[in-house]
């Protein structure tokens, strides 16, 4: 079933909601496996300590992108459902797709960044990573997320502009959609 297929209410929620459930376990699963306190004792970690952290800054990655796209899939289901326009669900798609592609090469960005992946973590071993990896990998995601997460919050202003009710009004549900970007 499609963004563009019409489906009951009920459908909706529960799609939505195991998609924010999803979100919400993986985003517990990567503050669970990155402890900040682990974090704050690097100054002089033991080798064993250090490949824990590695290990557990690859499992980190590994699962940002899954929830990102679960969090970035609810909120633009959640507006489809609302504003059912066909130019809407059309952008709504498009949007979804681009996220899609977003998540998929993030992904496989990180999968790749050192050869044999295991080098991430394993320095014992031979192998090598991508240079300036949190430029080259996480600033150019960060940014595309970014931009998306943008255009998904922004997306159903031009139809609330639209609406027919008293100005005041307007854009106090404006101001409700665009508290988003918070």
């Amino acid at each position: 079933m499609g963004l563009a297929e019409p489906f009951n209410s009920l459908t909706q929620d529960r799609r939505r909601g195991v998609l924010l459930v999803s979100s919400g376990d993986i985003g517990f699963r990567r503050i669970v496996c990155l402890p900040s306190s682990q974090i704050e004792h690097m100054g002089d970690p033991s080798e064993t300590a250090s490949l824990s952290y590695r290990l557990q800054l690859t499992r980190q990655q590994k699962f940002q992108p899954p929830t990102l796209f679960c969090v970035k899939t609810s909120i633009i289901l959640f507006n489809a459902s609302i504003f059912q326009t066909p130019k809407f669900r059309l952008v709504s798609q498009i949007v979804w797709c681009t996220s899609l592609v977003w998540m998929i090469g993030t992904f496989i960005g990180t999968i790749v960044q050192c050869s044999p992946p295991s080098f991430f973590w394993d320095k014992s071993q031979s192998g090598a990573c991508i240079p300036n990896t949190l430029l080259t990998i996480g600033l150019t995601s960060g940014i595309i997320s970014c931009v998306g997460d943008v255009i998904i919050l922004l997306m159903p202003l031009p139809i609330l502009v639209k609406l027919n009710m008293a100005r005041r009004t307007k854009i106090g549900l404006m101001v409700v959609f665009v508290l988003g970007l918070l």
